[in-house]
């Protein structure tokens, strides 16, 4: 598979080996890890729930950084493995679901908007799975709204409905709160990710294509 791995992820893997290795010897596994991040993101549903949203943004960063260990700890120990990736990917999604599940139940964001969200959030992963699999490049640092910027945007709008209130603001005949907004724009990015990962992989495959095409033409040459 062809590699594509940003500048920013490679320093990021090698600036954790550090912490991965202290934990591997405390007795800590990459799955230990990657359940913990689960575990710990439920809870934020509770402080949710109950409209505390400083104590469940908390609680999610505590959840965001078991899942940072538990890759630092695969690799600090030579475990990386595709099994502990598909693993870690979808206890990504499931940590998402959980806070756009959140904001919700808490009542800060209406259920369609919420689905909404939900829908655009999963599909550049999807997309990106999928074209993976069936044209062998790798999409990492396709798109405009990865996971960091997703994460960035929603926890940025957690903290200014925490600090000014969720207020509501009026678009002509729609009302919509703080995060309400930041749920629609993560929306769009999503959406906007979704079709840049599409191209991509239809560029891939041209190219892939035009590859083989070559490679024919020199053999009959042959």
């Amino acid at each position: 598979m062809t590699e594509y791995t940003p500048n920013y992820r490679k320093v990021y893997e090698r600036k954790t080996i550090i912490i991965g290795k202290v934990l591997s010897k405390l007795g800590f596994t990459p799955t230990m890890m990657t359940a913990s991040s689960v575990v710990i993101a439920c809870i934020s549903l509770y402080y949710f729930a109950h409209r505390d949203l400083l104590m469940a943004l908390v609680i999610i960063v505590l959840a965001g950084i078991f899942d940072v260990f538990d890759g630092a700890i695969a690799r600090a120990t030579g475990k990386v493995s595709k099994y502990g990736t598909l693993l870690d990917n979808t206890t990504d999604r499931v940590v998402e679901g959980i806070m756009i599940m959140g904001l919700m139940i808490g009542s800060y964001v209406r259920s369609w908007i919420a689905l909404l969200t939900l829908l655009a959030m999963f599909l550049p992963s999807y997309i990106r799975a999928r074209g993976e699999a069936e044209l062998h490049v790798k999409a990492l640092g396709v798109g405009l709204f990865e996971r960091k910027e997703k994460l960035g945007t929603l926890f940025g709008g957690i903290i200014l409905a925490w600090y000014f209130g969720n207020r509501t603001f009026q678009f002509s005949y729609v009302s919509l709160s703080i995060l309400e907004i930041i749920c629609l724009v993560i929306t769009i990015g999503s959406t906007i990710t979704s079709f840049q990962r599409l191209a991509f992989f239809s560029q891939a495959e041209k190219h892939s294509l035009n590859c083989l095409r070559d490679q024919n033409q020199i053999s009959e040459f042959k």
